[in-house]
């Protein structure tokens, strides 16, 4: 979840501030991301466009949480190691002890922690059960993004906006 300027009917317009967005990325972890070299280079590569990405948006007046089926532990262990863990404002773990995606309930939580309305947040994801949620929580903007596990026919039918790549987004969401 993000916090500030979101919209709908797939265009982009300020809001007041105080929505959420949420911003995910994926680590692979084995093998092929910690031996490889050229899985390391592509570890440290997504760990530092992660925590500009975020820096980007929290210097936008915006505020960040996250919302995954993950578990808390590993959670936060990735944030930290994505250099990102300060920004994060709140967190919705898959072991909270409440409904996953899609449900919705991750999504009102963190609305309720973060003093905001569905309608004043947008959910960044890249799988149906992201935009799912979204839907389901009512929330003012829902933007799918190509560069993780979803496709595009996947996506689009749910998305108010559908991004090539999550490097898109701060362009898309505007100053």
């Amino acid at each position: 979840m993000l916090a500030h300027r979101v919209a709908a009917q797939r265009s982009i317009e300020t809001r007041p501030a105080g929505a959420g967005l949420e911003l995910g990325c994926r680590i692979e972890q084995g093998p092929s991301a910690t031996h490889a070299s050229e899985g390391t280079g592509a570890l440290l590569t997504q760990m530092w466009a992660a925590e500009r990405r975020f820096g980007a948006v929290r210097a936008r007046g915006m505020r960040i949480a996250v919302a995954t089926t993950d578990d808390r532990a590993p959670t936060r262990a990735t944030l930290e190691a994505l250099g990102v863990a300060p920004l994060v404002d709140a967190l919705a773990c898959g072991d909270d002890g409440r409904p996953i995606k899609p449900a919705p309930d991750a999504i009102l939580a963190l609305c309720r922690e973060l003093g905001v309305t569905p309608a004043q947040t947008a959910v960044v994801g890249d799988t149906t059960a992201d935009m799912r949620m979204g839907r389901a929580a009512g929330v003012g903007l829902n933007i799918g993004v190509l560069s993780g596990v979803g496709s595009a026919a996947l996506l689009a039918p749910l998305a108010d906006v559908l991004l090539p790549s999550i490097a898109e987004l701060l362009p898309a969401i505007g100053d």
